[in-house]
């Protein structure tokens, strides 16, 4: 993770031309870490089909778009989640993710508590 720490210092186009980085990830106006980049690095190839590592995978893609440009993607929904509005994946992508892979319900919350552990 400390290749990223760069990112934090770069200025737009220095931001745009690093693809460990990307501008208002983490903050709007300011260069921040491609979680994309970053989750894809963590699970590397033997996780990247896991369901959660998929779904945390989607989701970081479907929150990058605006009102606008998140209908077009089909596993994208504009969504309104304790009155913040945002493009997150869509409900019935959630719904099948779930009924397919039971076992992220149980999974799910274990991994953010060792993540925390780990952090």
């Amino acid at each position: 993770a400390g290749k990223y720490k760069h990112c934090f210092a770069l200025d737009a186009p220095a931001c745009a031309a690093s693809p460990l980085c990307s501008w208002g990830e983490q903050s709007q106006g300011e260069c921040g870490v491609n979680e994309l980049h970053l989750l894809q690095t963590l699970a590397g190839p033997k996780l990247s089909k896991n369901p959660i590592i998929q779904a945390a995978l989607q989701a970081v893609t479907c929150q990058k778009f605006n009102e606008q440009s998140c209908s077009l993607h089909h596993t994208c929904a504009w969504v309104t989640m304790e009155g913040a509005s945002m493009c997150d994946v869509a409900p019935a992508i959630a719904v099948k993710t779930v009924i397919r892979y039971p076992q992220v319900v149980i999974d799910l919350p274990r991994a953010t508590m060792d993540a925390v552990c780990r952090a």
